[in-house]
């Protein structure tokens, strides 16, 4: 997968019912059963969810904040 060249949009928290600490969300996402996400040097992580070019990185007290290419939304 190439990652998106264009302008992404402000990193924005992700709602979840459970926190994910940034070594959780490591096994979540390169645990063998997600094959569509690459960490980044950054640590956070690239890939597509639900058809949607996005970036993923997951907060010391358990937050995740994504973000995805400008003009994009959560919905």
């Amino acid at each position: 997968m190439q990652p998106f060249a264009g302008v992404w949009s402000e990193w924005q928290p992700l709602p979840l019912a459970d926190a994910l600490s940034p070594r959780v969300l490591a096994e979540v996402l390169d645990g063998g059963q997600a094959f569509r996400w690459q960490r980044r040097p950054d640590e956070s992580w690239s890939g597509v969810w639900g058809g949607f070019a996005a970036e993923l990185r997951g907060k010391p007290h358990g937050a995740l904040e994504w973000r995805g290419p400008a003009g994009q939304t959560a919905d």
